[in-house]
């Protein structure tokens, strides 16, 4: 299973002290940055892309069903709709973390 162990695995930042103040809500970081709804003013593209590289396999893939359901999109739509309206560096981090996923099975 995978271990989703923030506070123990997750690499030292500034973007790291304000996920552990925030209580390490990775679904609540991505979801809302995808919707265009961020609810902290701290929470930058460069943070989500931080909890991009450091979200565990189980948390993003809850992440992403959590998006298909709420958008009531198919995942080649949401991955459209991601593509016109979030940056290509958020992009980039989301494709690298679900390859990672994807290669560790």
């Amino acid at each position: 299973m995978d271990q989703c162990d923030y506070r123990q695995n997750a690499p030292q930042s500034p973007h790291r002290d304000l996920a552990e103040n925030l209580n390490w809500d990775m679904l609540g970081f991505i979801t809302d940055w995808n919707w265009l709804e961020p609810q902290d003013n701290r929470i930058t593209e460069e943070f989500v892309v931080y909890i991009y590289e450091t979200i565990c396999c189980r948390d993003l893939n809850e992440t992403v069903d959590n998006m298909l359901t709420r958008g009531g999109f198919f995942l080649d739509e949401l991955f459209e709709y991601q593509e016109l309206n979030l940056s290509l560096q958020i992009n980039d981090a989301q494709t690298a973390a679900l390859n990672k996923c994807t290669a560790e099975g």
